[in-house]
């Protein structure tokens, strides 16, 4: 057996037993809620381009390594597509469509995807990437597949070495880490010369930041007291989780505080690269939604030898 297919039998295995034991514990099913704090920040790029999402509905989607609740799959349908939630363990997207919020679900293998060419407008893909055996064949089976364009979410390669502390994780994966020259180059050389980029910023840190000082007033206000940046960059601090109404009603500080954080700094910065691939010219309009969810349009020159 080769090696990628071994990885790949440890990772169903380990996802399916996860996702089981999940559902099972969580009768209420908190794990399916997009309404929080929590999922609002792992799910910041879908957010940042609501006005594109929006401009393209109503599209079919199809989402990758999805399986945890079928999140991004909500949230696409949320701003107007139909909305195919995949992943190589379904037991959570199972739930998610019983309860309507998602339009549908598919076991799928992310390097041999089941759709049939140019079958649904766009594949999307968050953070899933680097947690393939083999990524490029995921990018090319999305391109397969869409007939208008994809979207992949990825750690930024030109900003950090490695993914967490280990490059390795336990299935034998390595976690492959993509620069921008790299997926435009990816792109160029697959005939197709229109893209578009953006970043994200570590969203928890910049909440944990906004929490942690309007609670803790005093402890913020000395190095010694306050937490470390690698506390506040890590997971959600609980002063930091909100749901429900508490949530809504922290939303706009949530969005300011991002923005201003964003507008500060060097986006290239950011730890998450946003990279889209479009099968035909983009719209002056679609340019211009864009250019409002700060994406960056680079002029790359179409191959002079190809029809």
């Amino acid at each position: 057996m080769n090696n990628y297919e071994n990885i790949k039998i440890k990772q169903e295995s380990s996802h399916s037993n996860s996702f089981k034991k999940i559902v099972e514990d969580d009768k209420s099913c908190t794990y399916l809620d997009v309404e929080n704090s929590h999922s609002w920040s792992r799910n910041y790029p879908l957010h940042k381009l609501e006005k594109f999402f929006q401009h393209i509905a109503p599209s079919e989607i199809v989402t990758i390594g999805d399986g945890k609740g079928g999140h991004e799959a909500q949230i696409a349908k949320k701003f107007g597509n139909k909305a195919i939630a995949t992943d190589i363990a379904t037991e959570m997207l199972e739930v998610a469509k019983k309860r309507n919020l998602i339009d549908d679900f598919a076991k799928e293998d992310a390097e041999n995807l089941s759709f049939a060419d140019n079958s649904v407008d766009y594949c999307f893909i968050k953070e899933s990437l680097h947690h393939l055996p083999r990524p490029y064949l995921c990018i090319y089976e999305m391109l397969r597949v869409a007939r208008k364009g994809i979207i992949l979410v990825e750690p930024n390669g030109d900003h950090c070495y490695k993914i967490g502390k280990e490059q390795y994780e336990s299935s034998g994966n390595y976690k492959y880490q993509f620069t921008l020259k790299e997926l435009i180059q990816c792109a160029a050389c697959l005939g197709f010369n229109h893209v578009a980029y953006g970043y994200s910023p570590n969203v928890n840190y910049i909440l944990n930041c906004l929490c942690f000082k309007q609670e803790f007033p005093e402890k913020w206000a000395t190095k010694e007291t306050r937490p470390t940046p690698m506390e506040l960059a890590g997971r959600l601090m609980r002063c930091s989780v909100k749901y429900g109404d508490k949530f809504q009603q922290s939303k706009p500080d949530f969005e300011k505080a991002v923005d201003e954080w964003y507008k500060n700094h060097d986006p290239h910065i950011n730890p998450l690269l946003v990279f889209m691939i479009f099968k035909n010219a983009i719209s002056p309009q679609l340019k211009d939604v864009l250019r409002e969810c700060n994406f960056e349009i680079p002029d790359i020159k179409p191959n002079p030898y190809t029809n």
